[in-house]
């Protein structure tokens, strides 16, 4: 399989992932991207500075900027200064989130499904593994090449 082709599969996986979700975002009334942000860091609490949810997620600075504002304001998530560098921001769900983390999480685990239906357990976790050593070899890349 040619590299574009493993690229048009992860857009389209996306592509109905974010359409699978726009239900959710209208039950909870929250738009695209506080849903996605909810959810990301419900499934990665690790990840709560701003910078990482843009570098994970692929999202743009001023788009997460503004979004982090609205669900600080709405009571989703909270905001604490970092000890050693009080630039850095960590973000926190409140227990107000746990709803949309839920849906998201059910959400995700239907798609999954779905699209693994005629995958045996066996070719599942033979994918996982592949899968994790593309991921490690991308972190090395990013490493060298300074993307992180």
């Amino acid at each position: 399989m040619e590299f574009y082709h493993w690229v048009m599969i992860s857009e389209r996986m996306f592509r109905i992932y974010r359409s699978h979700c726009a239900k959710y975002c209208k039950k909870m009334h929250l738009n695209q991207t506080a849903f996605e942000l909810i959810v990301f860091l419900g499934n990665n609490p690790e990840y709560n500075t701003a910078k990482e949810i843009c570098e994970y997620r692929g999202l743009k600075k001023s788009m997460v900027s503004i979004t982090i504002d609205q669900l600080v304001e709405k009571g989703y998530m909270i905001r604490e200064t970092d000890q050693r560098d009080r630039r850095i921001q960590h973000l926190f769900l409140t227990d107000k989130s746990a709803p949309t983390v839920k849906m998201g999480k059910e959400g995700q685990s239907e798609i999954f499904g779905s699209l693994t239906t005629e995958i045996s357990r066996e070719e599942l976790t033979s994918a996982e593994v592949v899968l994790y050593k593309i991921e490690r070899r991308i972190a090395e890349i990013e490493k060298v090449e300074g993307l992180v």
